[in-house]
C-alpha cells in the first residue's frame, strides 16, 4: 500500500488530469453544442432569418446553461476531491489499526514466548525436583543398607543372647526338676488363670468388635494412637517409679543379707556364750533354783521363737509358691500375647487388604508407610501389655516385698529375745562371780540333776533352733537366687521393650522421612500438573484468541477489499456515466440536429435530470460508505477494547495465580510450622522416653561393660597383633631387600678391590727399581701393623661378649624367601633389667612364658590402643582410622622401645680409651709414611696412573720426534746417495754402501717402531681399564640414580592418575553440561528448523501467490492488447469504449496476505500502469470524439 504523500501525490496528478480532462469535455460540448452551418441552400429567406433568431435564443440559453453546468462540475469535482482525501484519511487511518492490530499481535507473540520460557523453567525445576527425589531416594536407600548393617549386628548380638538363655535355660531346667513337687500346687492357679484367659478371649471377642469398629473409622484409631502414646509416657512414669521401689527393694534385701548375717555371727557368740555357761554351770550347782526358773523363761520365749519362725517358713513357702505361680502366669500371658499380637496381625492384615482393596491403586511408598504404621501400632500393643505384666509383677513384687517386712519385724522381736537372753546370761555371771563358797554348800545333792537335765534341753533346742536357722538360711539363699533370676528375665524384658522401643522410633522417624519426602514430591507433581494445566489452557486460550483475531482481521480485510472494489467500480462507473454523457451528445450527425428547439431543450432537461439524479445516488452511496467506514471504524475499536479486555483479563488472571501460590506457600508454611510443632511435641516425647530409657540404660550398662572390656581388649590385641604383624611383613621385606643389596655391594666390593690389586700390581710394575729401599722400612713398620691387628681382634672379641651379654634374643626365624636372613624375637622388659651373665635353655624358656603371658604388656597394648578403638567403635570405614593407627602404633613402639633406645644410646654412642688411642697413632702413621703410602689409596693410585701416564705420552712424544728425524735424515741421505750415484754414473766410478751399516740401520728402526707399537698397545690397555673403571663406577650410579628416578616416576605417576582422575571428573562435568547444552541446542535447533520450514512454507505460498498474481497480470495485459487490436481493426471508434480488466484494478485480500511486500510492490506497479493505460484509452476517447476524422484535428 502506498504512504501518505505519495497518495497525496498521486492524488494531485489525477486531480490535474481531471481538471484538463473536464476543460477538453466542455470545449467538446461546446463545439457540439454550436450550431454548424448548412451546406445546402434554404428555400426563403424569412426561414433563414427565423432560424438566425432560434439560433441566437439557443446560444444564449445555452451559454445560461453551460455555467450552470461548469458550476455543478466544478462543485463535484470538488466533492469528488473532499472524498478523495477523506478515502485517503480512512486508509491511512486503517494503515494505522493495522499497524497497532501488528503490535497487539507481536505483543502477544512475545508474551508468548515468555509463557514458553516459564513452562521451560517450570521443567526445569520438575527435572531439579526429580534427580533431588531420586537423590534423596538413593540417600534412603544407603540409610536403609546402614539399617540392615545395624539390624544385623543386632540379630547377632541377640543369637549370642539367645545362646546365654539357652544355657541359663538348662541350669534352669535343671532347678526346676528340684521344684517338681510344687507343680500339684500351681496347677490351681492355672485354674485361676484359664478363667481369666476365657475372660480375656471375652475382651478379644469385644477388641475384635472394636477393631471392625475402626475400620470403619479411621479417624478414632488416630485419636486412640494419641491416647495410647499418652498413656505410654504415663507408663514409662510409672516404670521409673517402680524401677526406683525396685532399687529400694533391692537394697532392702541386701540390708537383709547383712542383718541375717549378723544375727548369725550372733548365734554362734551365744553358741559360744551357752558353752562357757555349761562350764559355769557345772561348777555352780548351788543356783540351780534361779537357772530353772530362768529356764522355764527361756523355754517360753523359745516356743515363741518357734512359732514365729514356723509362721515365717510357712510365709516364705507361700512366697515361693507365689513366685512359681507368677511366673507360670508370665510364660501363660505371654504366650497369650504372643497368639493375641499374631491374630492382631493377621485382623491388620484383613484390615491392609481390604483397605487396599477400597483405595485402589496407590503408590508403594504409602503402602510402605501404612505397613510401617501398622508395626508400629503392633509393637505399641505388644509394649501395652508388656507394661500390664510388668505391672502385675510389680504388685507380686510389692506383696513380696509386705511378707518379707513381715519377717523382717519378726526377725526383729528374736534378735530382741537374744539381746533379752545374753542381758540374763551376763547377770547371772555377775551374780555367779560375787557369790561366796558357803552359799554353795547349802545346796543339796538332789538338785544337781536338774540343772543338768535343763542344760541338755537347752542343748538340744539350740541344736535344732541352730538347724532351723540353717535352713532358713538356705531357704533365703533359695529366695534370693530365685530373685536374681527374675531379675535376670525382668532386665531381659526390659532390654525387649528398649529394642522394641527403639525400632519404633527408627520406624517412626523413617515412615516420618518417607512421609514428608513423598509429600514434598507429590505437592511438587501437584503443583507441577496444575501449573501446565494452567499454562496449557492458557496458551490454548491464546491460541484460539489469536485464530479468532486472525480470522477477524482476514474478514475485515477481505471486506474491506471488497468495499474498495465497490467503490472503484462505483466510481468508474459514475465517471463513464459522466464521460458517456457528455461524449453521447457530442458528434454533430447525432439525430438532435433535427430536432426543434422545444425537443432540444427537453433532451438538455432530461440530461441534466440524469445527471442530478446521478450526482444524488452517488451521494447516498458516499453515505452509505461512510456509514460503512463508521461501522468498520467502530467494530476495530471494539476489537481493540476486546483485546484490552483481554489483556486486563490475563493480567488479573496472572495476579489471581500469584495470589493462589502466594496462599499455597502461606499454606505450606502453617503446615511446616504445625510439623514443626508436632516434631517438638514428639521430640519431647521422646526426650521422656528416652529419660526414662537412661534410668533402664543404667542397669543395662553394668552388663555391658564387662562385654565392652573383654571386646576392647580382643580388639585392642587383635589391632596391635594387626599392627605389629604389619610392621614386621614391611621391616622383613626390608631386610630381605637390604640382604639382597648386601650381597651385591658385597660382590662389587670384591670386584673393586681385585681392580684395585690390578691396578696395584701394573704400578709397581711400572713403579722404577730405585724405590726398592723403602721395603726395609715397610719391614720395619710390618711389627706396629703386626701389634695394631691384634689389638684390634681383642677388641672385636671383647665387644661381642659385651654384645652377647647385653643381647635379649630368645630365638631366630627365617622367613619365606629363596635365601632367607634370620629374624630375631627379643625379650620385652618393660620394668626388670636384663640379667648379666650367661643363661639356661630353663630360665629362657620361663623368660618366654613370662614375656607371652605377661598382663603389664597387655595393659600397655590397651592403653596405646584406645585411640584405634574409638575411631572402629564410630565406624568402619572412618577417615581417621589411619590417623588413630599410627598415633597409637608409634606411642606402642615408644613405649617398647624407650628402654631399648636407652641402652643403645648409651652402648653405640661412647668410644673407648684403647680406640682413641689406636686412632690417633694411625693418623701419626699416615702422617709419617704418607709418602710410602701413596699407593695404597685409590686417590693415590690415580694420581700415579696419572704421572705415568705423562711419562709415557712424554717419551710416546720423544720417540715420535726421533721418528721424524731419522725419517728427515733417511730422505737426505736417499737424495745424498742418489746424487752420488749419479756422479759416479757420470764419472763411471762405481761406489757401494757397506751393508754392515744398511742392516744396523734397518735393526736400529725395526727396533723404533717395536717400541713404538708396544708403547701404544700398554697404552691401548690403560685407556680399556680407565673405561672400564669409568663403566663400573657409572654403573654405580646410574643405579642409584635408576632408583631415584624409579621413585620420582612413581610418585609423578601417582600424581599424574591423580591429575589424570581429576580431569576426567572435570571432562565428565563438561561433557554432562555440553549433553545438557546440546541437549537445549537441539531444541533450539528443533524449534528454529519447525519455524524456518514455516518460513520456507510461507516463502513458497507466497511465491505461488505472486506467480499466480503475475500471470493474472500477464493475461490481463494479454486482453489488454487484444483489445487494443481490436480498436484499432474497429471501423466505429467512436462507438468502442474501452473497458479495464478486472485483475488490473485490484486483489484480493489472502494474495496480499500470502505475498507480503513483494506483492504489495507488483500492485503499486499494476496500480499506476492501469491509471497510466486508463488515461492514455480517455485521451485516445476524447481525441476520437472531439476528432472524428483526420480534418476535424484542424478545427
Amino acid at each position: 500500500m502506498p504512504t501518505g504523500p505519495v497518495a497525496a501525490r498521486d492524488e494531485g496528478t489525477v486531480c490535474d488530469r481531471t481538471k484538463h480532462r473536464n476543460n477538453r469535455q466542455c470545449k467538446t460540448a461546446l463545439r457540439a453544442s454550436h450550431p454548424q452551418p448548412v451546406k445546402g441552400s434554404s428555400p426563403g429567406s424569412i426561414v433563414n432569418s427565423k432560424l438566425r433568431e432560434g439560433h441566437l435564443l439557443g446560444e444564449r440559453c445555452g451559454s445560461e446553461r453551460e455555467e450552470e453546468l461548469r458550476w455543478k462540475i466544478n462543485q463535484l469535482e470538488k466533492d469528488k476531491l473532499d472524498l478523495g482525501s477523506k478515502y485517503n484519511k480512512e486508509v491511512s487511518g486503517y494503515e494505522a489499526q493495522l499497524a497497532r492490530l501488528r503490535a497487539l499481535l507481536e505483543r502477544g507473540e512475545a508474551h508468548r514466548q515468555a509463557l514458553e520460557y516459564e513452562v521451560a523453567l517450570a521443567k526445569r525445576d520438575a527435572a531439579a525436583q526429580k534427580t533431588s527425589s531420586e537423590d534423596k531416594l538413593t540417600e534412603l536407600l544407603k540409610h536403609n543398607q546402614q539399617h540392615k548393617a545395624v539390624s544385623a549386628e543386632l540379630n547377632q548380638r541377640v543369637y549370642d543372647l539367645e545362646k546365654a538363655l539357652e544355657i541359663t535355660r538348662q541350669a534352669r531346667d535343671e532347678d526346676q526338676q528340684s521344684h517338681q513337687a510344687e507343680l500339684l500346687e500351681r496347677d490351681r492357679l492355672l485354674l485361676s488363670s484359664n478363667a481369666e484367659n476365657d475372660l480375656l478371649q471375652a475382651e478379644k471377642s469385644r477388641l475384635e468388635k472394636l477393631l471392625q469398629e475402626q475400620n470403619e473409622t479411621l479417624q478414632e484409631l488416630k485419636v486412640k494412637l494419641d491416647r495410647v502414646q499418652r498413656e505410654r509416657e504415663k507408663d514409662t512414669e510409672e516404670l521409673k517409679a517402680k524401677k526406683s521401689e525396685l532399687k529400694q527393694s533391692a537394697v532392702r534385701e541386701e540390708m537383709l543379707r547383712k542383718e541375717a548375717e549378723s544375727a548369725m555371727k550372733r548365734i554362734k557368740t551365744l553358741d559360744e556364750t551357752v558353752e562357757s555357761e555349761r562350764a559355769s554351770h557345772l561348777e555352780s550347782k548351788f543356783n540351780s533354783e534361779i537357772i530353772q526358773l530362768r529356764l522355764r523363761d527361756l523355754e517360753a520365749a523359745l516356743c515363741v521363737e518357734k512359732s514365729s519362725q514356723a509362721e515365717a517358713v510357712s510365709n516364705l513357702e507361700l512366697l515361693r509358691q507365689k513366685f512359681g505361680d507368677v511366673e507360670k502366669a508370665y510364660t501363660h500371658e505371654r504366650d497369650r500375647a504372643k497368639d493375641a499380637h499374631h491374630k492382631f496381625q493377621q485382623l491388620e492384615k484383613e484390615y491392609l487388604s481390604t483397605k487396599a482393596d477400597l483405595i485402589g491403586q496407590l503408590d508403594k511408598e504409602k503402602v510402605a508407610s501404612a505397613e510401617l504404621m501398622g508395626q508400629l501400632e503392633q509393637e505399641k500393643a505388644e509394649s501395652a501389655n508388656l507394661f500390664v505384666r510388668l505391672q502385675e509383677q510389680e504388685r507380686v513384687h510389692t506383696e513380696n516385698l509386705h511378707t518379707i517386712s513381715l519377717v523382717q519385724n519378726k526377725l526383729v522381736c528374736v534378735e530382741e529375745a537374744h539381746e533379752d537372753l545374753i542381758k540374763d546370761m551376763q547377770q547371772l555371771l555377775q551374780h555367779y562371780r560375787y557369790l561366796s563358797a558357803s552359799q554353795i554348800n547349802n545346796t543339796g545333792e538332789g538338785e544337781k540333776k536338774n540343772p543338768s537335765a535343763l542344760m541338755g534341753i537347752l542343748k538340744r533346742t539350740l541344736h535344732h533352733y541352730h538347724a532351723e536357722l540353717k535352713d532358713l538360711l538356705k531357704v533365703v539363699e533359695t529366695l534370693t537366687i530365685e530373685n536374681k533370676e527374675k531379675e535376670k528375665i525382668i532386665t531381659e524384658q526390659r532390654k525387649n521393650i528398649q529394642e522394641c522401643e527403639t525400632r519404633c522410633m527408627c520406624l517412626g522417624e523413617e515412615v516420618e522421612r518417607l512421609r514428608l519426602s513423598v509429600s514434598e514430591v507429590a505437592a511438587a507433581a501437584e503443583r507441577m500438573q496444575v501449573e501446565l494445566c494452567s499454562v496449557t489452557k492458557r496458551w490454548e486460550e491464546e491460541r484460539e484468541q489469536h485464530k479468532h483475531t486472525s480470522m477477524q482481521m482476514h474478514n475485515l480485510t477481505q471486506e474491506h477489499e471488497k468495499e474498495q472494489q465497490e467503490n472503484l467500480a462505483f466510481l468508474h462507473s459514475l465517471y463513464q456515466q459522466l464521460i458517456a454523457g457528455c461524449v453521447l451528445v457530442a458528434p454533430p450527425q447525432s439525430m438532435l440536429g433535427s430536432f426543434s428547439w422545444a425537443e432540444l431543450s427537453a433532451v438538455l432537461q432530461e440530461h441534466v435530470d440524469t445527471l442530478t439524479s446521478d450526482l444524488s445516488s452517488a451521494n447516498q452511496r458516499i453515505a452509505g460508505l461512510e456509514s460503512v467506514c463508521e461501522g468498520k471504524t467502530a467494530s476495530l475499536a471494539n476489537v481493540c477494547e476486546q483485546l484490552k479486555q483481554r489483556e486486563e483479563s490475563w493480567i488479573k488472571q496472572r495476579k489471581e495465580l500469584d495470589t493462589h501460590h502466594m496462599q499455597i506457600t502461606n499454606e505450606l508454611q502453617t503446615r511446616a510450622q504445625d510439623l514443626k510443632r508436632q516434631i517438638e511435641k514428639s521430640e519431647e516425647k521422646v526426650r521422656a522416653s528416652e529419660r526414662a530409657r537412661s534410668g533402664l540404660e543404667q542397669e543395662v550398662t553394668r552388663l555391658q561393660d564387662l562385654l565392652s572390656v573383654c571386646r576392647r581388649d580382643d580388639a585392642s590385641l587383635l589391632a596391635a597383633c594387626a599392627l605389629l604383624a604389619g610392621c614386621v611383613c614391611e621391616l622383613y621385606s626390608r631386610v630381605c631387600v637390604l640382604s639382597h643389596q648386601k650381597t651385591l655391594l658385597w660382590d662389587r666390593v670384591c670386584v673393586g678391590e681385585s681392580l684395585e690389586k690390578e691396578v696395584g700390581a701394573l704400578l709397581h710394575a711400572l713403579s722404577d727399581p730405585g724405590q726398592t729401599s723403602g721395603k726395609a722400612e715397610v719391614k720395619v713398620r710390618g711389627g706396629v701393623w703386626v701389634f695394631r691387628r691384634c689389638v684390634i681382634a681383642v677388641l672385636a672379641t671383647l665387644r661381642l661378649q659385651k654384645l652377647r651379654r647385653n643381647s635379649h634374643t630368645l630365638f631366630r626365624v627365617t622367613g619365606g624367601c629363596r635365601e632367607p636372613p634370620s629374624l630375631c624375637v627379643r625379650e620385652i622388659m618393660l620394668r626388670e633389667k636384663a640379667q648379666q651373665g650367661e643363661e639356661e635353655e630353663d630360665e629362657r624358656n620361663f623368660r618366654v612364658v613370662k614375656m607371652l603371658t605377661s598382663s603389664e604388656l597387655a595393659v600397655l597394648i590397651h592403653s596405646c590402643m584406645q585411640g584405634v578403638q574409638q575411631e572402629l567403635d564410630k565406624t568402619v570405614h572412618s577417615s581417621g582410622v589411619l590417623n588413630a593407627a599410627q598415633i597409637s602404633f608409634s606411642k606402642l613402639l615408644d613405649r617398647l622401645l624407650s628402654e631399648t633406645d636407652s641402652g643403645c644410646s648409651g652402648h653405640y654412642g661412647y668410644v673407648g680409651s684403647l680406640a682413641q688411642r689406636l686412632a690417633r697413632g694411625l693418623q701419626k702413621l699416615r702422617m709419617k709414611h704418607c709418602a710410602l703410602s701413596n699407593h695404597d689409596t685409590s686417590q693415590g693410585m690415580v694420581s700415579s696412573l696419572q704421572q705415568h701416564f705423562l711419562v709415557f705420552t712424554q717419551r710416546l712424544h720423544s720417540a715420535e720426534v726421533e721418528r721424524r728425524e731419522l725419517r728427515l735424515e733417511l730422505s737426505r741421505l736417499k737424495r745424498s746417495t742418489a746424487s752420488e750415484r749419479n756422479k759416479r754414473k757420470e764419472n763411471t766410478h762405481t761406489a757401494c754402501v757397506p751393508v754392515d751399516q744398511f742392516q744396523s740401520v734397518c735393526t736400529e728402526l725395526s727396533s723404533a717402531l717395536q717400541r713404538e707399537q708396544q708403547a701404544q698397545a700398554l697404552l691401548h690397555q690403560q685407556a680399556t681399564q680407565l673405561q672400564e673403571l669409568g663403566l663400573t663406577m657409572e654403573l654405580h650410579t646410574g643405579d642409584q640414580l635408576e632408583k631415584d628416578r624409579t621413585l620420582a616416576q612413581a610418585v609423578q605417576c601417582l600424581s599424574e592418575t591423580k591429575a589424570d582422575l581429576k580431569r576426567k571428573e572435570q571432562s565428565l562435568r563438561l561433557l554432562g553440561k555440553r549433553l545438557s547444552q546440546s541437549q537445549l541446542e537441539k531444541q533450539q535447533l528443533q524449534q528454529s528448523i519447525t519455524s524456518a520450514e514455516n518460513a520456507l512454507r510461507t516463502a513458497a505460498k507466497s511465491k505461488d501467490s505472486l506467480s499466480s498474481y503475475m500471470k493474472s497480470v500477464e493475461s490481463s495485459l494479454k486482453e489488454l492488447k487484444d483489445r487494443i487490436i481490436l480498436s484499432r481493426s474497429s471501423t466505429s471508434r467512436e462507438d468502442f469504449n474501452l473497458h479495464m480488466p478486472s485483475m488490473l484494478l485490484d486483489v484480493s485480500g489472502p494474495e496480499l496476505n500470502m505475498g507480503g511486500h513483494e506483492i504489495a510492490a507488483c500492485q503499486v506497479s499494476k496500480v499506476t500502469f492501469s491509471f497510466i493505460i486508463f488515461f492514455s484509452n480517455e485521451e485516445i476517447r476524447c481525441k476520437q470524439s472531439v476528432f472524428p476524422h483526420g480534418s476535424c484535428g484542424l478545427v
